[in-house]
């Protein structure tokens, strides 16, 4: 298997992507522009070194980014190759040396699995990773999903070729034939949820691969098949006690299967509770956190914060400005920490930063009501569908569709949550309904924060993701979640005073016992931002929506222009009820563009 554009230094962290086009099909041909494709796009980034294994009849690239320890390709010398994004963390190659050697290690563990056609390892995977095993001598390929999703991997079948790649960017790019075709069902889901769920995509034909899934294809002939199975995890301690014992023991290996030796590390500690526990949890193993806090001025998150990094003991570091995009926000608010530390931080992973997302769903609901949870309760999949879409304000906005579509997508997004729901195979409806929102509400958000790590150059480490602990959540009985009931029982459980500072409860959630400061903006109450920063905002969003109402790429058979332009103008007059649906239409205009982009080869 011949390879080029080697980087062979094992020194220094790295975080891979990884693509690639395998002609599966007798007679098919990798197309011509592949190997360019791939030197010269896998990364936006000019100064990546890209790793290309080719053959007659296989195009496959990796590229390192600089995030993670270790590196993530391993060939056994004997034409297979294993490469991997993100980092399994099997536990059993913990303290193998170096915090390098350990996710290279576990890589050649299921690089010596698979050969054996041994998935045992992955079900006891606690990492976010995704992964791609190739045998050039069958022309078998195996392509992983971790056990809940979060590192995406996408692939396709076209032209006899199969097609895949660690973002949907490279998927146009090798085969821009697939733009052809737009789901819009896929595109209603981004405008509504925020992601598509499930295997679906905003194009038809391309695939994410599901959780806890691996895809074999051989001889052509591809199939999708579970290692772990979620509706299968054991119940939960009968005993809140028990329970919470578990919860904490879960949640402190997971901290330190993390850490693999840092003794320092940069960390989010904002005003709530997930991204204290987080922290909490890495003080009392000793370890020296950098906190950040990115919130502005006036708001809750930001002296709460800075009362949590007090009680906790951290280096806090808190930028008051910055983009309003929370992603960006957070890249800047990094890159000027760093700045301030220095070079000689102590930090070992300084472009990794440490993360509370997750917590709401793992450990509660905030989107749940009593009436929610009697339907649950009561197994009537219709209501909860119905009281669910209304908890999250979700629903169908047919002005923005031309009016031969709207009757077509109408029904889509309850018939699309009624199938998540109904598992009659598989238990109760409550059990289906954590399965989706501890599956779907985790890994849908990160997706575009994963594709873009190219640009942004940041990994976010997230032990409330982890899946032993997302397991020991599943089956907890509701009405020990409700309204964060558990979750604030568990705060007690910390040796560090974690329940002792205020934080911003949930609308729906216990109020919090300790009184927050007066005068503060509340996330919820006030909002993040001040009114002055909100009609800034707004200002600038309709000058960006008007201009993309004025794109060439327009999907005029799919939206409708004089209403998006009606809403545009009350919104001028400061009339902003019908804003909502402008912003609904922008990803649906972004992927027509896009489309047509990738069909006339300059996206990007």
């Amino acid at each position: 298997m011949n390879s080029i554009g080697q980087n062979e230094s094992l020194k220094g962290n790295v975080m891979s992507l990884f693509a690639g086009v395998i002609a599966m099909d007798a007679g098919a041909q990798v197309p011509h522009h592949t190997e360019q494709v791939l030197k010269s796009k896998l990364s936006r980034r000019d100064q990546e070194k890209v790793r290309l294994y080719q053959g007659p009849r296989h195009q496959i690239a990796h590229a390192e980014l600089g995030l993670l320890p270790g590196h993530g390709y391993f060939e056994d010398g004997e034409g297979r190759l294993s490469l991997l994004s993100g980092d399994p963390l099997l536990s059993e190659t913990f303290n193998v040396g170096y915090a390098a050697n350990s996710r290279l290690e576990a890589l050649k563990r299921l690089h010596e699995a698979w050969l054996l056609g041994n998935d045992s390892l992955l079900s006891i995977t606690r990492g976010d990773f995704c992964s791609v095993h190739f045998d050039q001598n069958t022309m078998a390929v195996r392509l992983c999903a971790d056990r809940l999703g979060l590192r995406p991997l996408y692939h396709a079948r076209a032209e006899g070729c199969l097609i895949f790649a660690t973002s949907l960017r490279m998927m146009l790019l090798l085969m821009p034939r697939l733009s052809s075709c737009p789901d819009l069902y896929g595109q209603l889901q981004v405008i509504t949820f925020g992601y598509t769920l499930g295997e679906r995509t905003v194009f038809e034909g391309v695939y994410l691969l599901r959780p806890a899934h691996v895809l074999d294809v051989v001889h052509g002939t591809g199939q999708a098949k579970p290692y772990f199975d979620w509706y299968d995890c054991p119940p939960a301690a009968a005993v809140v006690e028990d329970l919470l014992e578990r919860l904490q023991q879960v949640f402190t290996e997971g901290i330190h299967l993390r850490l693999n030796g840092q003794n320092a590390v940069i960390a989010q500690l904002s005003g709530g509770l997930d991204s204290r526990c987080v922290v909490a949890g890495l003080r009392e193993q000793g370890v020296e956190v950098h906190s950040i806090n990115f919130s502005p001025p006036g708001s809750a998150d930001l002296v709460l914060g800075e009362a949590a990094s007090q009680a906790l003991g951290t280096r806090h570091f808190a930028v008051t400005d910055g983009p309003v995009n929370i992603q960006a926000r957070s890249a800047s608010a990094h890159e000027r920490l760093l700045i301030h530390l220095g070079h000689d931080n102590g930090i070992d992973q300084p472009f990794v930063i440490w993360s509370g997302f997750g917590g709401d769903s793992v450990l509660s609901e905030p989107e749940m009501s009593s009436d929610l949870a009697a339907a649950l309760e009561s197994g009537d999949a219709s209501r909860v569908v119905t009281l669910y879409l209304g908890l999250l304000k979700i629903a169908f906005p047919s002005r923005i569709f031309q009016p031969s579509l709207r009757a077509r997508l109408s029904s889509f997004l309850e018939e699309c949550l009624l199938q998540s729901f109904v598992r009659t195979d598989k238990g109760s409806l409550v059990r289906a309904f954590n399965v989706f929102r501890m599956t779907e509400q985790l890994r849908g958000p990160l997706r575009k924060r994963y594709e873009e790590q190219d640009l942004e150059r940041l990994e976010y480490i997230k032990p409330l993701c982890d899946p032993d602990l997302v397991a020991c959540a599943l089956n907890i009985p509701l009405h020990i979640t409700f309204r964060h009931k558990l979750y604030y029982r568990w705060l007690e459980t910390f040796k560090l005073p974690v329940a002792r500072i205020p934080w911003q409860a949930y609308p729906n959630s216990d109020p919090c016992p300790i009184p927050l400061p007066e005068g503060l903006r509340n996330q919820w109450a006030g909002g993040w931002f001040s009114l002055g920063e909100l009609a800034d905002q707004r200002k600038k969003e309709l000058a960006r929506y008007a201009d993309e109402l004025r794109s060439p790429f327009f999907p005029t058979n799919t939206l409708s222009r004089k209403n998006l332009l009606f809403a545009l103008a009350l919104g001028r007059l400061g009339v902003h009820r019908q804003r909502y649906l402008l912003h609904a239409a922008m990803p649906i205009i972004g992927f027509s563009s896009m489309s047509a982009r990738a069909r006339a080869g300059t996206l990007v």
